[in-house]
């Protein structure tokens, strides 16, 4: 049986506990995971309304937003199924990440919602990147030049944006980086 609060007396003990924060963050992971299929089964009118809007800092609330457009739906569901990925990622889970950026792809083009088309892109490319060699999956990028594709595709999408210039340069440099570990020339 696991302890429900997990108490360290020293800081030297708990850097010899990684399981037990693995295992924390593991199922704070399946708690969302968990809220987010609850909610989705909920109707169509009323779910729409409850989930916040992630937005990023620069984005402006629009007042008029139609929350009953399939826009909007769209919209709302590739963003969470983004941060869906992002927290995949964050407890070690690349194979449900990249099947989440994949899912919130599908979901954020339809919508034409560039900025996180382009995040989900360059998520997609860091978790092939960083676990090619350990994730098999049809969901993988196959090659180096499948990875620069994506961030080119990236890169486009940022620049629709002015306020995403630092996140278009850092795109570009991610690129240059990951071409150079994997030996590749442009």
């Amino acid at each position: 049986m696991k302890p429900d609060i997990l108490h360290f007396p020293s800081v030297d003990a708990w850097k010899t506990s990684w399981k037990d924060i693995e295992d924390l963050v593991t199922s704070i992971y399946y708690i969302l995971e968990s809220k987010r299929v609850e909610r989705s089964s909920m109707s169509s009118s009323n779910s729409d309304k409850s989930y916040p809007m992630l937005m990023a800092p620069f984005e402006r609330r629009e007042g008029n937003i139609d929350f009953d457009s399939r826009s909007f739906r769209k919209k709302l569901q590739g963003r969470l199924r983004k941060h869906i990925g992002d927290l995949c990622l964050l407890c070690g889970l690349p194979q449900e990440a990249l099947i989440a950026y994949h899912s919130a792809l599908d979901a954020l083009r339809l919508s034409q919602d560039h900025l996180w088309v382009a995040a989900s892109l360059e998520s997609l490319c860091a978790v092939t990147a960083s676990y090619s060699s350990v994730v098999k999956s049809d969901h993988c990028l196959e090659s180096p030049n499948d990875i620069f594709e994506k961030y080119r595709e990236a890169v486009i999408n940022y620049s629709k944006f002015k306020e995403a210039g630092v996140l278009e340069l850092e795109a570009c440099l991610k690129a240059t980086k990951v071409l150079v570990d994997m030996g590749r020339n442009l």
